[in-house]
């Protein structure tokens, strides 16, 4: 005769799990990650300031007292904001055709003029063409994101590349799947690595010309070079 088989325990129930943590409201989590930042003294104010008409270069601080100051870490590197026939142009343009763009350029904001400063730009610097943007952050946010389409994109972007480029390059990665590599700043022998490593049949190399924070530049003729020997496209900001 068979013999019965042993009786086993049953098995305990699953413990049940702990609640999710609440989490806070808006305003409690404004407040909370406000304070943080003060306390890591990461919080960024505005400071209203008046420029000095004569140049671009003074300025008045208004609050808590008047004192005048030199800036040395603005973008108006040739001093135009401030140029008597410059100010006059634009008066006299803004007084004759209006202000603003009155739309994006697709719809109907690309006028004559936009299109003539286009084409006196792209014979200024040697180019078949010139596409006009109205930051550098939305050039370099939207240049990657027309070029890294695919996964069969690679970008191999400078580790100290400017924020604008980084926000491009995540972007592009994260909606059109394209691989990211980011190479250490201004190595080009490990930027080859980074190359030679990837099977991507598109290669898209980005860097700054000058670097904004650290004050180098970039090895230009070296990016080119390595550019054709990988069949890459450069990107120079």
């Amino acid at each position: 005769a068979a013999r019965p088989l042993p009786s086993l325990p049953l098995p305990s129930p699953p413990m049940p799990s702990p609640p999710p943590a609440a989490e806070p409201s808006w305003a409690a989590w404004v407040d909370g990650t406000v304070s943080a930042l003060a306390e890591q003294r990461l919080l960024r104010s505005l400071r209203p300031l008046t420029p000095d008409p004569g140049c671009s270069r003074r300025v008045v601080l208004s609050a808590p007292s008047p004192q005048r100051l030199t800036v040395f870490a603005d973008n108006d590197y040739l001093g135009l904001s401030s140029h008597p026939e410059v100010r006059a142009a634009a008066a006299a343009a803004a007084a004759e055709h209006g202000c603003g763009p009155r739309s994006s350029a697709l719809v109907c904001g690309h006028t004559e003029w936009h299109e003539s400063l286009a084409r006196r730009l792209a014979r200024l610097k040697h180019a078949d063409a010139c596409e006009l943007f109205p930051t550098g952050f939305a050039a370099n946010a939207a240049v990657l994101g027309a070029l890294a389409t695919s996964p069969g994109c690679a970008i191999f972007s400078d580790a100290l590349n400017h924020a604008s480029i980084v926000d491009g390059a995540r972007l592009a990665a994260k909606g059109a799947g394209a691989a990211l590599h980011i190479y250490r700043h201004n190595d080009l022998a490990h930027l080859e690595r980074l190359l030679s490593a990837s099977a991507a049949p598109r290669k898209l190399i980005v860097s700054d010309s000058v670097f904004s924070m650290d004050g180098d530049a970039a090895d230009a003729a070296g990016l080119a070079a390595l550019r054709d020997r990988h069949g890459a496209l450069l990107v120079l900001d």
